[in-house]
Parts: C-alpha cells; structure tokens; sequence
C-alpha cells in the first residue's frame, strides 16, 4: 500500500530529474551545469548550501567550480602531502554506519 509520503517522494524525485534535464540541455557552460547539479543534489538532502570542488592531481590544488550561499574569499587552494595520504584510505571506499 502506498503511502502519501511515498507519493511525495515520488514526485520530488520526478521533477528533480525533470528540472535537472532542462538544466542539462539548456547550457551551454560547464558553471551553469555544475550549478544546477548543486542545487538539485543539496534539495536532495535538504542543505542550503554547498559547493563542487575539482582535484588537479599534478599539483594537488583544488578549485571552486560552483557553490552556493557561500562566501568567496578564496577560489583555489592547495592540498599537502601529509593530508593526502591521510584520505587515501577513504579513496573508493563507504560509510559504515552500523
């Protein structure tokens, strides 16, 4: 038996994945795609803002591509060895919760 909650979540998820294709096919920029993909995905666990970051591993810097509601101070920035290798134990890896 479905519930009304089911049918809520339903539909959420419907119109996410509508909204993210007009999104998809309405850019024409990497920052417009980027952007709606953070909205969608921080509706989706109901957070009010958040960011996408991108790793160029030749120089182990980090770059903003898109955020929202946070503030801008710094756009770039740079990873040490020690963090690193700390990470890589998580690399590919989940969540155990239980």
């Amino acid at each position: 038996m479905s519930t009304s909650l089911d049918t809520d979540q339903f539909e959420y998820y419907l119109s996410s994945l509508d909204e993210l294709g007009e999104v998809l096919i309405e850019a024409d920029r990497i920052d417009s795609v980027s952007t709606g993909i953070l909205r969608l995905t921080l509706g989706t666990i109901m957070a009010s803002n958040g960011a996408i970051f991108l790793f160029n591993s030749k120089n182990n810097g980090i770059s903003k591509l898109s955020s929202i509601s946070i503030k801008e101070e710094q756009n770039n920035f740079s990873l040490d060895e020690a963090f690193l290798e700390n990470i890589k134990v998580y690399q590919y890896g989940r969540f155990r919760l239980f």
